[in-house]
Order: C-alpha cells, then sequence, then structure tokens
C-alpha cells in the first residue's frame, strides 16, 4: 500500500508541476496540422509554413 501511495504522489507531483509550467508561460494549447487532406486542421485560423509547403507540394503531384 505504501508503493502505491509514493507512485500516486510521484505523478500526482510531476502533472502539478506541468500544470504550473503551463500556467506559468501563458501559452495556448496547440494541436498539430494532422494529415493531409483540407486546408486546416479546424482549430487553426491559419496553417502553418509546413502545412502549406505539405499541400502545395501535393498539389502539385496531383496535377502531374
Amino acid at each position: 500500500m505504501t508503493t502505491l501511495a509514493v507512485t500516486f504522489s510521484v505523478f500526482l507531483l510531476a502533472v502539478g508541476c506541468m500544470a504550473v509550467g503551463w500556467l506559468v508561460q501563458g501559452k495556448v494549447i496547440k494541436g498539430s496540422c494532422g494529415g493531409l487532406g483540407g486546408d486546416s486542421c479546424g482549430i487553426c485560423k491559419k496553417p502553418c509554413d509546413a502545412r502549406v509547403k505539405k499541400l502545395a507540394e501535393l498539389e502539385k503531384a496531383t496535377e502531374l
């Protein structure tokens, strides 16, 4: 039972430290531009540069 309590405490401490780090940095949670379909991932207002480049390459490949 002691092992379980120590393990739970360590995980709780780790999650708490990550939460404090996130709050201090003030960054918003952002996802990746997954997949190649569509113009944006649905969360982003504007696709990232890497996504735009991949979409341009995909369009060139489909035109040939």
